[in-house]
């Protein structure tokens, strides 16, 4: 399974999951697009992958930008990454993680900044994406 969001704003200070609107593919239909997440069809290992994109910051300053991986059962990764410098600049952490998951199981990439103001995710091919993939 592979989507992307089509721009999307992430309010600052808080964990936003981020909404995916477009599926690229997604052959075993295992993902939610009511609620973003992708809810595993059958028990297996699984390979997911997120990559967030920022483009240029609203303010000035110290900023951190973190994008995680999250599942029902809590975080499987989480990269941060800070900018320190003015209003310009892309940040874009990756972050991955194999694991097991139970059939109903659900997996979801979330945000997180802290400028003070909205900011806009990047979109387009390879900006922002999730990817999800049985691999046994």
């Amino acid at each position: 399974m592979f989507c992307r969001p089509l721009g999307k704003t992430v309010s600052s200070a808080t964990d936003t999951k981020v909404a995916l609107d477009s599926v690229d593919y997604d052959e075993s239909q295992a993902f939610d697009t009511t609620n973003n997440e992708y809810v595993a069809p059958e028990t297996g290992k699984y390979r997911i992958e997120g990559h967030a994109m920022i483009g240029s910051f609203t303010g000035t300053g110290a900023f951190q930008f973190r994008a995680q991986l999250k599942s029902s059962g809590g975080t499987l990764d989480e990269k941060k990454l800070m900018h320190v410098d003015t209003a310009y600049g892309l940040l874009s952490p990756d972050v991955s993680a194999h694991t097991r998951l139970t059939k109903g199981d659900s997996v979801w990439m979330a945000v997180f900044h802290n400028t003070g103001a909205s900011e806009s995710l990047r979109a387009g091919e390879g900006n922002t994406k999730f990817l999800v993939e049985r691999i046994e």
